[in-house]
């Protein structure tokens, strides 16, 4: 008689299941592994905002999610089910995300005795001088810790944060279409562009991201070149100071706040630059 076979189990934990950059990855990653015949739970230490984007493509393939605390305020309890949670479904890999997950997978995952932990470090800065240090002496645990460019590897092995034999870059995955003539047509079509030169910006509307130095400069190429445009896709708790900011400076018939988007893509066709004015990433 043939024994049936188990399918490979995963863990993926993050903080919060919100809208950025590394809630996408992680939907990103979740999808890939289902595809891929694993059997897959997510662990989010908080609550999930509502809306949640990233939630609702989690729930789509039917994953098992798991709150580890309503708000965060007891680390040990958090800690105790997280082990507990392992040890029941006996994961042979974690996959975490943002320093607080980071911490808690690399403890418990080695408490609950998983056999590969990988840690993902999304920003060059995450905190002060005790984070980094709690990262650093955390580090052992992990059986890998991964980060999503060159820029924040470098960062963080000349900090001393992580060892570089254990750290490895794994950039963001991408799903993109090649832009044509014709498909650039359709999109600002779609938009009722004319002969605007439209800057894009994609992005939380956090601290991170400097918005304000953003649309400081772009009052000044509209002194000079009135048809531009700025859209900004995102959200985040900064967007009414930041909506409220356009206005005083006299930009807001120019700029489109257009909040989470789903059709990124769409809205990289139809413009005509990219724009960062992140402080760090």
């Amino acid at each position: 008689m043939t024994a049936v076979q188990r399918p490979r189990r995963a863990v993926l934990m993050i903080n919060t299941v919100g809208i950025g950059g590394a809630q996408t990855q992680l939907a990103h990653l979740l999808r890939g592994l289902v595809a891929a015949g694993w059997s897959v739970e997510l662990y989010t230490l908080l609550p999930p905002p509502d809306p949640s984007p990233a939630l609702d493509d989690v729930r789509a393939t039917g994953t098992p999610v798991h709150v580890l605390s309503e708000d965060g305020t007891n680390p040990l309890a958090s800690m105790r089910r997280t082990v507990a949670l392992l040890r029941e479904h006996q994961p042979e890999l974690v996959v975490s995300f943002l320093y607080q997950a980071n911490v808690l997978a690399r403890i418990a995952g080695r408490l609950a005795g998983v056999p590969v932990v990988v840690t993902s470090i999304r920003n060059e800065r995450f905190g002060g001088r005790w984070r980094d240090a709690v990262i650093r002496l955390t580090g052992p645990l992990a059986t890998l810790t991964t980060a999503n460019s060159l820029g924040a590897a470098r960062a963080l092995t000349e900090r001393g944060v992580v060892d570089p034999d254990r750290l490895q870059v794994v950039r963001n995955a991408v799903v993109a279409e090649r832009r044509t003539d014709a498909s650039r047509e359709r999109a600002r079509s779609t938009f009722e562009l004319t002969d605007e030169f439209v800057w894009l910006a994609v992005g939380r509307m956090t601290e991170q991201k400097s918005y304000e130095t953003l649309l400081a400069a772009f009052a000044r190429c509209t002194r000079e070149r009135p048809h531009t445009r700025l859209w900004i896709a995102g959200d985040g708790p900064d967007r009414q100071r930041i909506e409220q900011l356009a206005t005083e400076l006299g930009i807001a018939p120019l700029v489109r706040f257009l909040g989470f988007r789903r059709d990124v893509p769409e809205l990289l066709h139809a413009a005509d630059a990219f724009v960062l004015s992140s402080r760090w990433e």
